[in-house]
């Protein structure tokens, strides 16, 4: 004999605190997703920052408006942002607003010519990356090779933008 259960319904929806989804992306690869997102049903609330997560409810405040709202949820799945680590700013070296380890071209601390840094832990002048792990290993053969020519006394060469 077959069972028959109720079906299940599901609602889904997204928080993102910048008022543009996934602000890296080209426009319409953004528009794209967002089409993806909606025909899949789900809600997408731009503009709204999470500042808690308690007894089954998202809380937080409208970015503009500082009005506070409240999501009710049965499940929920947190994806955040690379945030920099507390001892990168306390440490000396310059780190950009975010705190991210602060690097020139060549991978090297902008105020400590003997420091390299790589990976999602840095920020590079001029040149604003997502905290993305392809960024990360694209800068791993980079940071090897001056390394390597920092301690031959060689000249450095720039990472591959």
């Amino acid at each position: 004999m077959c069972k028959i259960y109720p079906p299940i319904i599901l609602t889904s929806f997204l928080p993102c605190s910048s008022f543009v989804f996934s602000v890296g992306l080209a426009a319409q690869v953004r528009a794209i997703f967002e089409e993806k997102l909606r025909s899949r049903g789900v809600a997408l609330h731009t503009g709204i920052s999470v500042a808690t997560s308690a007894e089954g409810v998202l809380r937080g405040t409208a970015a503009v408006s500082g009005t506070p709202f409240e999501l009710p949820f049965d499940e929920c799945v947190w994806c955040t942002q690379g945030a920099a680590q507390q001892w990168m700013r306390a440490s000396g070296f310059d780190t950009d607003a975010g705190g991210f380890l602060k690097v020139n071209t060549h991978l090297q601390s902008t105020n400590s010519p003997d420091v390299f840094g790589g990976g999602d832990c840095i920020a590079i002048e001029g040149y604003h990356r997502p905290k993305a792990g392809v960024f990360a290993v694209m800068a791993g053969m980079p940071l090897a090779i001056n390394l390597r020519k920092r301690l031959e006394g060689q000249k450095l060469t720039d990472e591959d933008r």
